[in-house]
This record gives C-alpha cells, sequence and structure tokens, in this order.
C-alpha cells in the first residue's frame, strides 16, 4: 500500500529489501480508507491512479501487482458492475504509462485464471482479474514490461497450468515478459 507523504518510510523499506511490490488495494480520501474491492468506481477512479501514479513515481516499487485490482467491483457511469468504461480505460493508461515510465514490472495475477472466467457486462467471459481487456489495453504499448505472478492467498493457483494460460494470453497478445 502506498499512502502519501510516508515516502521515507518507503525508503527505509527498500533499504532492507530487494525488490517492492506496490499492491495498492486502499485510498485515503476524507480521512477515510476507502477498499479499492469496494469503493472504487467512476467519480473516483482518477484518483486512485493519481494515486497509483504517485507511488510508482517514487520509483521505489519495482512491480506493481494486480494493476487492475479496482475492477472487480467497478462501477461503471453506467451503473454497471466491472463495466470496462472511459473513466476506468484512462485510469488504466495513466497506470500503465507510469510502469513504463518507471520501469516497475505489471503483474499478470493467477488469481483470476485460478478462479475461472465469468460473465462481464457485455455477456463476454473475462476473468475477475487480471481482466483480459486490461491486458489487451497493455498490448498496445510495446514497452511496457510484464511479469506472472500470483496473490499469495492460496498456492494452488500457482501451478503449471494456470502459468501456461497466462503465458498463452501474454503471447497471443505479443506482450513481452519475464520468463
Amino acid at each position: 500500500e502506498y499512502t502519501y507523504g510516508e515516502d521515507e518510510y518507503y525508503r527505509e523499506l527498500k533499504s532492507k529489501l530487494d525488490y517492492m511490490i506496490l499492491g495498492q488495494h486502499h485510498m485515503m480520501k476524507n480521512g477515510e480508507f476507502l477498499d479499492s474491492y469496494k469503493h472504487i468506481n467512476y467519480t473516483n477512479v482518477s484518483e486512485y491512479a493519481s494515486l497509483v501514479c504517485a507511488a510508482l513515481d517514487t520509483k521505489l516499487f519495482d512491480i506493481l501487482a494486480h494493476p487492475d485490482v479496482f475492477m472487480l467491483h467497478y462501477i461503471g457511469e453506467n451503473n454497471k458492475l466491472r463495466c470496462f468504461d472511459s473513466h476506468a480505460i484512462s485510469a488504466l493508461k495513466r497506470i500503465i504509462e507510469a510502469c513504463i515510465r518507471n520501469n516497475v514490472l505489471i503483474e499478470f495475477n493467477l488469481g483470476g485464471i485460478y478462479r475461472g472466467l465469468r460473465i462481464n457486462q457485455n455477456s463476454d467471459k473475462d476473468y475477475l482479474y487480471t481482466r483480459l481487456s486490461f491486458w489487451d489495453l497493455v498490448s498496445k504499448y510495446k514497452d511496457a514490461l510484464v511479469i506472472i505472478g500470483c496473490d499469495c492467498h492460496n498456492v494452488n493457483s500457482v501451478s503449471s497450468h494456470n502459468i501456461s494460460k497466462a503465458k498463452k494470453i501474454l503471447d497471443n497478445l505479443g506482450i513481452k515478459y519475464l520468463n
């Protein structure tokens, strides 16, 4: 998690670690933490992107975990759940560009593959995260660097089957990833 004004703390952590992973699950607004799983929507996704970009611009983070995790419960301007609308796309483009600008690896998170495909707002099948729509967007940026990773919540999600699926998706989109 990144919080504005805590850069000295992050620098201290970085001095003791081989690498740092940013996983932005919260954002502070009006003195309270907003959970990105439940409270990010078209009205505040730009602020969320600004927070993630500010964190990346510190150059203290090496990997951005589940960059589209806010899409789990994102409500678009059309009031649809997990809607990949212009607000979400704009925020995600800013985040991708900040990753490129700061040489931060973008994580392809295996958690979604492990959980399986779901029906989205257009009756298309997609993962809860990482979203295939997001990776289509990443594919437009030839300088984006990707790493395949997984949350530590369930060791079963890190299987050769899931890794192979992720590699196939990335290969089909022409996205470079660390092997």
